[in-house]
């Protein structure tokens, strides 16, 4: 009885420790299946974290201007002896032009104001001196400018007196102080400031260069006089944006007395107007457009143009791949698909080149779908996930190019009418006051908008400037014309 009560005990010892057994190994798997859900969420969260820090370094590396290290070249292995060669790199090719080449060089001048004529050499080369000089001569022609030099010009302004009240009546021109700063000064003047120039350095060329002295302020007196006389101009280019098909939009900071502001800019082949807004927001192109403006708006991705009818900029888009290319270089899927997006916006250029009509329209239509099918290929995780969604959004808006005459697939031109003031912005940090900011916007859409034109801008900012001669302003009431027309 003793021996089957120890059996029994020790059966049921080893059932129980059977069973305890199981619920560890049960609990084990358990805490198994989640630490292997936390390791693969932790390795997922820990790329994403390395592909962003990748993107940091790449913009900060764009911010610092520092170019990346090039990757070092590994040595090919040495030939051995009875060899065949292998193929060699071919020589890189020297710098500049090629041997032979004749640079270019400016043109003739058709005519010529001075002519001098130089004599013959007395001397050859092998230092004999009898010489005999023939009619043949070379022709150099040398294009300056005039010593630049002070010119002063008394306006005497004769009074009058009303024979009914015998009061004394004095010209309006001559109120003021009793000696000014001409047109021609004050054009070149609006002219180098409007290319980024300081007040300071202004001053110094009219004082040290010129011979007429002036003071950083009374320089700025004689811009902000330029510009006075030409915000009517201003005014309206605004007034026929709205009545355009086809404008360019973009926007950049712009600082006054440290506040970050933000300079917009709508343009298209004939004219530039410049805005800085405290806004970055939809209200502004509301307010400059209109809130029904039917043209269409070729811009980036910014959300405050999402109520107008735009055409996306798609090299803002090749950029953003780009970037992420660059943060994780080793994708085969943003390869792939920067690849495919690229071989869309070759196609579209091919659509818009076509004559119109149905062989165009299903051309058309074929783009359409070749960027859905873009829209839907493989792409890394993260920004890279972000970007194909924007191809479904925008998708109407990023093949608007071709099926509307006049507009491009690219924003370059609003960039490019942005750059002087960019170059400004370097020079002087922005404006003290928003007055200085709106004369400012005033100097560059005049300036920009005569030169597509074809007026010269220092030509238009003298008229109206003269004292004592009739001036009535035929540039500027060409130019009126050009936009209104």
């Amino acid at each position: 009885m003793r021996t089957l009560t120890g059996q029994e005990s020790f059966r049921d010892d080893l059932r129980r420790a059977t069973a305890e057994t199981i619920i560890m190994i049960g609990r084990f798997r358990r805490m198994h299946r989640a630490d292997r859900e936390e390791i693969k969420t932790l390795r997922r969260e820990n790329a994403d974290l390395q592909a962003k820090t990748r993107r940091l370094v790449v913009e900060l590396r764009d911010a610092l201007g520092v170019k990346p290290a090039p990757a070092k070249k590994v040595a090919a292995p040495e030939a051995s002896a009875g060899a065949a060669p292998g193929p060699c790199t071919p020589p890189a090719r020297p710098r500049g032009a090629p041997k032979g080449h004749r640079g270019n060089t400016r043109s003739v001048p058709e005519e010529w104001d001075e002519r001098i004529e130089v004599p013959a050499p007395g001397v050859c080369e092998c230092g004999c001196t009898q010489v005999v000089e023939t009619e043949g001569m070379d022709r150099k022609y040398i294009e300056d400018i005039p010593p630049v030099s002070r010119k002063v010009t008394l306006i005497e302004y004769r009074r009058s007196v009303c024979a009914k009240c015998g009061r004394e009546i004095r010209h309006p021109a001559a109120a003021g102080p009793p000696a000014e700063i001409g047109s021609n000064l004050a054009a070149h003047l609006a002219m180098m400031r409007q290319a980024g120039v300081t007040y300071r350095k202004l001053a110094a060329f009219c004082t040290e260069t010129i011979g007429i002295p002036l003071t950083p302020a009374g320089v700025l007196g004689v811009v902000n006089r330029v510009i006075e006389a030409k915000t009517p101009l201003y005014e309206t280019i605004g007034s026929v944006l709205p009545r355009q098909d086809v404008l360019h939009g973009d926007e950049t900071g712009w600082k006054i007395r440290t506040v970050l502001y933000q300079a917009w800019i709508f343009c298209n082949q004939d004219m530039a107007y410049y805005h800085v807004d405290r806004r970055r927001s939809r209200e502004v192109p509301a307010e400059i457009l209109g809130q029904d403006y039917p043209g269409i708006v070729v811009c980036d991705f910014l959300g405050a143009y999402n109520q107008l009818k735009t055409q996306r900029c798609l090299v803002h888009f090749t950029r953003d791949i780009k970037k992420e290319r660059e943060a994780l270089p080793g994708s085969v899927q943003l390869e792939r698909f920067e690849a495919a997006f690229w071989d869309f916006i070759e196609h579209g250029e091919a659509v818009v080149l076509m004559a119109p009509g149905e062989e165009q329209d299903a051309a058309a239509a074929l783009l359409g779908k070749e960027l859905g099918k873009i829209a839907r290929m493989p792409v890394t995780r993260g920004r890279g996930e972000t970007l194909r969604k924007r191809i479904v959004r925008y998708h109407d808006e990023m093949i608007r190019f071709a099926t509307v005459p006049g507009v491009e697939w690219h924003n370059n031109r609003a960039e490019r009418q942005l750059r002087p003031l960019v170059i400004a912005r370097k020079m002087s940090f922005g404006s003290d006051t928003q007055e200085g900011a709106r004369r400012t916007c005033v100097l560059h859409s005049v300036a920009e908008t005569c030169r597509l034109q074809g007026i010269r801008p220092v030509d238009l900012f003298k008229e109206g400037l003269a004292k004592g001669r009739p001036d009535d302003a035929p540039l500027s009431c060409q130019l009126t014309a050009l936009l209104r027309c």
